[in-house]
Formats: structure tokens, C-alpha cells, sequence
């Protein structure tokens, strides 16, 4: 596609932005992030209640818990008719071992920027927890095999590109909102937890720290879905 045939998609990008549509999609957002938090509270406080246990008492198990609770909310904040109970989590669990691939894409990526001293390290980390989020949503939507894995790459990279105003300004809005989480834990975690008297009130901290975290997966599940069905032969056929 030629820079002439992404012009008009970029313009029409930055239409969401205009106040009438940025007021729908925000409520839309706000409706899927509530739903979203429901079904986290009510199907799945055990494994908030294990990461909020790990991250105090084993943190080594703390990563890979938190690399779980990413695939969790990507699943739940990702539009569907199916009921998201934990049965819908199960069947969607075999997916898991193809969200690790994708994972360990991205990680490369950065490993290897950050070991050959590469420039652009802070603007790669602010593009690829977007890209990595997009990438889910479209795996989500395919059949489970390493080339529809390998697919979902490339069009998180397309969408990232053919709508690249909307998405840079989505890009700034996760990562505002996902600095909270990481910046609270990592101060809690620098003073070894100790500015916080009991263990019920870092509990509570890391508790509200998690839902606040489903957010950024909100909003990028909701531009997913309205790209998703306003560009349907660009990406799916």
C-alpha cells in the first residue's frame, strides 16, 4: 500500500477525535471496562488474591503471574458474544502457549535493542505494549496455529501504521494510564513495602492497582472492534 492510499486512512483515524465520536467511544469504553472488572472480580479474584500473595511473599513467582493476569485481561476486555466465565477462560486457554510466543517476540525485541546499545529503546517501549495488545486481539479472533500467530504479529503492525494518528494518541493514553500500576508497585517495591502498615492495606493497594490495569486493554479493544468492523477486508480477508 503506497503512502497515497494511507493518507485518507490517516485522516479518517483522527475523525474518532471529534467530540460527538470521542464521546461514544469513550462511554464505550467505559462500559466494556466495567463489564470487564465485574468479570474479574467475580470469576477470577482467586488469581488477583494469588498475584497480590506472590507479589509479597514469593516475587519470583510475581512475573509470571503478572504475565498470566495480561493474557486474562486482553481475553475479557476483547469483545465477544460468548459469557466470560471461567469455562470461556479454559477454552481460550490453549491460545496460552501462543500468547507466550508473542510475548517472547516483543521481549526480544527489546533484549536485543537494549544489548547492541540500539537507539530508540524509549520509543520502542512506549509502541510495543500496543502492538503486543493489538497482536492478542487479532490471535484472539483466528484459529490457533503458529502461522495465524505469525499473521496476528503482522497486523498489529498494519493497524499500528494505516492508522497511525489514532493510534499514537491511543499509544499516549496506555501509557499514562499503564505508568499507575507500574509506578505504584515499583515504589512499593523499592521500599520493600514497608510504607504500607499491614498486609490487608498492600493487598488493597495491589488489588485496586490490577483493575485499574484492565483499562489501557479497554480502550484498545474497543478501537480493535470499530476498526475491526469498519475495515473488515483490510485485515480479515
Amino acid at each position: 500500500m503506497t503512502f497515497g492510499q494511507i493518507w485518507p486512512l490517516w485522516k479518517e483515524s483522527l475523525v474518532l477525535f471529534k467530540w460527538n465520536n470521542l464521546k461514544l467511544f469513550f462511554l464505550a469504553v467505559l462500559n466494556n471496562y466495567q463489564r470487564s472488572v465485574k468479570i474479574v472480580v467475580k470469576n477470577f479474584w482467586w488469581l488477583l488474591l494469588g498475584a497480590i500473595i506472590a507479589q509479597n511473599f514469593v516475587f519470583g513467582l510475581a512475573g509470571g503471574l503478572h504475565l498470566f493476569l495480561s493474557f486474562l485481561f486482553a481475553l475479557i476486555a476483547r469483545p465477544s458474544i460468548e459469557r466470560k466465565d471461567t469455562a470461556y477462560f479454559m477454552t481460550y486457554l490453549k491460545k496460552f502457549p501462543g500468547y507466550m510466543l508473542i510475548s517472547f517476540f516483543f521481549v526480544l525485541i527489546l533484549y536485543l535493542v537494549f544489548v547492541l546499545q540500539l537507539p530508540g529503546i524509549s520509543v520502542l517501549s512506549f509502541i510495543l505494549p500496543v502492538l503486543f495488545c493489538m497482536s492478542l486481539f487479532f490471535f484472539f479472533d483466528v484459529k490457533n496455529s503458529f502461522k495465524n500467530t505469525y499473521k496476528a504479529l503482522l497486523q498489529s503492525i498494519k493497524i499500528n501504521v494505516y492508522f497511525f494518528p489514532a493510534m499514537l494518541i491511543l499509544m499516549a493514553f496506555w501509557y499514562m494510564i499503564a505508568s499507575i500500576p507500574a509506578i505504584s508497585l515499583g515504589w512499593a517495591a523499592h521500599n520493600n513495602w514497608s510504607v504500607f502498615p499491614t498486609f490487608f492495606v498492600q493487598a488493597s493497594v495491589l488489588f485496586v492497582t490490577y483493575l485499574i490495569s484492565i483499562l489501557p486493554f479497554s480502550v484498545l479493544a474497543m478501537y480493535y472492534t470499530k476498526i475491526k468492523h469498519s475495515h473488515h477486508r483490510l485485515f480479515f480477508e
